[in-house]
């Protein structure tokens, strides 16, 4: 599965895109459901090989449009960020997630996930309120 094809499932979107800066973007939209698990799990698997092939020093997870991000999900991006956390002492590339403030259950995913790898991840704070990211 090329990169550039991405996840595309009734009512959700999983895809990189890359700015001319070559800042990498993973934006997941819509209902991340269980059905979504399946195929989220090798398009995480392939986004991490070309990100330590290509020495990206950061990918940004854009979660502004996501409404859902149910268990398995959860649970991929967790392993997704333990596996980036326990490869070093310094992780190859940190993951800058952006959030939506109006989405609440934004705010406690995502400081698991910091928690889990405070290394790693860093939240950026949509617009409408501060989630306790770390960012601007």
């Amino acid at each position: 599965m090329p990169l550039g094809t991405g996840v595309h499932l009734p009512g959700f979107s999983a895809t990189v895109t890359a700015a001319p800066d070559g800042l990498w973007t993973l934006r997941l939209t819509g209902l991340a459901d269980p059905q979504a698990a399946g195929p989220l799990a090798p398009y995480l698997e392939l986004l991490d090989r070309r990100l330590l092939e290509t020495s990206r020093a950061v990918v940004m997870v854009d979660l502004r449009a996501l409404l859902l991000l149910s268990a398995p999900c959860f649970k991929l991006l967790a392993n997704w960020l333990t596996s980036v956390r326990e490869r070093s002492a310094k992780p190859p590339y940190e993951v800058h997630f952006l959030s939506n403030a109006a989405h609440r259950w934004q705010s406690a995913r995502l400081e698991t996930l910091r928690e889990l790898a405070p290394a790693v991840v860093r939240v950026d704070p949509g617009p409408g309120g501060n989630d306790g990211g770390t960012g601007a």
